[in-house]
């Protein structure tokens, strides 16, 4: 079906959600079956995240939608986000199944406001920087793993850092958790050192700053929210950029609150 039957077909309004008042909307919100909003967004996700042929117009509409989603359920939608944003533009070219009303609006598709709608929903709150932050690690994970349909590693890799660089602007336990395991599984891939190196140490003076703040508050019990695995990096440090920039680092991690653990780094001085 095309993209606007598609709504028609799937409201008893039958009327495309973007030529629907806020009152119609609110009616259509109101003749779900379902009466959790949690049960609803999965119900939708099920469907929607099979669905990659909406047209530009369709797919904004589609994502502001989602954005009315408890935030327990970003997870389900960050995919979809991701897939309008950053991979709809190219995709479709060579579709011949279309005819007048059928499929015949899927080219052209102007990413722009989309890009602006994924960096808004994934900056929001902190659940929606870790559900995004994880999205990112699978991509260059299922690509060095060789997923079936995954991206190429390099177009994952850049994809991935370009907007690592906007979730670790503020500190978030479970964004950098993730962010860690990003750092600790691509800076031993070739000429991946450099960035990965940026990011990590970008990550510990925002962290230090945060638990040091968190510590003098007494806010909550921190001890193990440091990397675990600081130590594997710390020994790429050596290899990368030599014994003093190892040291310094060391010694910058050694500076953090003494209440916290600073990971396993013995094994990098051993």
């Amino acid at each position: 079906m095309g993209t606007t039957t598609f709504f028609l077909r799937f409201n008893d309004l039958k009327k495309p959600l973007d030529k629907m008042t806020k009152k119609e909307l609110a009616e259509l919100d109101s003749l779900s079956p379902y009466g959790d909003k949690k049960a609803l967004a999965k119900n939708i996700m099920s469907v929607v995240g099979r669905i990659r042929t909406l047209n530009q117009k369709n797919a904004l509409t589609l994502i502001e939608k989602l954005r009315d989603f408890p935030d327990e359920e970003t997870s389900e939608i960050t995919a979809i986000i991701l897939y309008y944003a950053e991979f709809r533009k190219d995709s479709l070219k060579d579709w011949k199944w279309s005819l007048p009303g059928l499929y015949d609006d899927l080219q052209p598709f102007d990413d722009a406001q989309l890009k602006i709608k994924l960096k808004e929903i994934m900056l929001e709150n902190s659940k929606n920087r870790a559900a995004f932050a994880w999205q990112f690690y699978s991509l260059t994970d299922c690509a060095l793993r060789k997923v079936k349909h995954s991206l190429d590693y390099e177009e994952a890799f850049v994809l991935s850092v370009e907007y690592i660089k906007d979730l670790i602007t503020e500190y978030d336990h479970r964004t950098f958790e993730t962010v860690y395991r990003f750092i600790d599984e691509n800076i031993k891939q070739l000429n991946k050192f450099v960035k990965c190196y940026q990011i990590w140490r970008k990550c510990l003076d925002i962290e230090k700053s945060a638990l040091e703040k968190l510590v003098a508050d007494k806010a909550c019990d921190i001890y193990w929210w440091p990397y675990h695995y600081n130590g594997n990096i710390l020994l790429m440090v050596n290899k990368g950029k030599g014994q003093q920039q190892f040291l310094d680092d060391f010694e910058f991690l050694s500076k953090y609150p003494k209440e916290v653990d600073i990971g396993g780094i013995k094994e990098a001085v051993d």
